[in-house]
This record gives structure tokens, sequence and C-alpha cells, in this order.
């Protein structure tokens, strides 16, 4: 049953997520407009951030410390993918403790390139970030 629910909880937090999540790796001014234009997401082995996530939360390793502690908790984990489709700049956002977070960080580390991002058919970089699940049993 803590499974289901923990299940469900992830589902829940990445479909509410994407649009929240992507990013474009640049810093806007108050005065600074919108940028229009044709705009292709990256993806992950052709698939969406959902598929990363899911691809992350079975890559992650649970400290020992942990895994027998009963509980679950989320680590938030942001990173950029670059013009080339490479996975840079990790780092935890929110998380439980630094045993977690830096478990989280080095499963989204092992990522393979992504197909980079597009704006008006020109590669760009673009910030992202994903749930990481750790569930103690």
């Amino acid at each position: 049953m803590k499974r289901i629910f923990t299940f469900l909880a992830l589902v829940v937090i990445l479909l509410s997520s994407e649009s929240l999540f992507a990013q474009p790796n640049k810093k806007r001014t108050k005065n600074e407009s919108v940028v229009a234009g044709k705009v292709v997401n990256p993806t992950f082995n052709g698939g969406s951030i959902h598929d990363f996530a899911l691809w992350v939360n079975s890559q992650v390793v649970t400290p020992r410390s942990f895994a027998t502690s009963g509980v679950s908790k989320v680590v938030l984990v942001e990173f950029v993918v670059t013009e080339d489709g490479s996975v840079v700049d990790i780092r935890s956002v929110f998380g439980a403790n630094q045993e977690l977070n830096d478990a989280a960080v080095k499963a989204v580390s092992k990522s393979p390139k992504w197909t980079p991002a597009e704006l008006d058919g020109e590669k760009v970089k673009v910030r992202m970030t994903v749930p990481v699940l750790f569930e103690g049993d």
C-alpha cells in the first residue's frame, strides 16, 4: 500500500511538473520580453522529462542509513542540458539531507546524452529539474 501511494505521489509530481521544470537557461529582467519562436524541448532517449525521472529513479542507490527508516523522501535535482546534449551543472535544490542529496545528484550524473532543445532551429541550453524519490523500507 505504501509503495502504491509513493508511486502515485511521484506520478502526480511528474505530471504537474513539466511546465514548471523546463526553463530556458537565462535569467530574465523585469523589462525583458518573453521569447517567441518555435521551441523544441530536449528529449531523453526519445522521451520526455517524465521518462528521465523514471530512469533516474531506477538508477538511484538509497544510502544504507536511510534504507530502513520506513519513510519516503524526495530530492529535487536541477541540471542543464547543453547544446550537445550533455548533462552538466547538476545540483540538488531541495532535499532531506546531504546524504540523500548526494545520492540523487550521483544518479542524475549517470545520464547519457539527451537530444538538445531547439529554439527556431538553433540548439540551446535548457535548465531542468527532476524529482528523485527515496523509499525507506
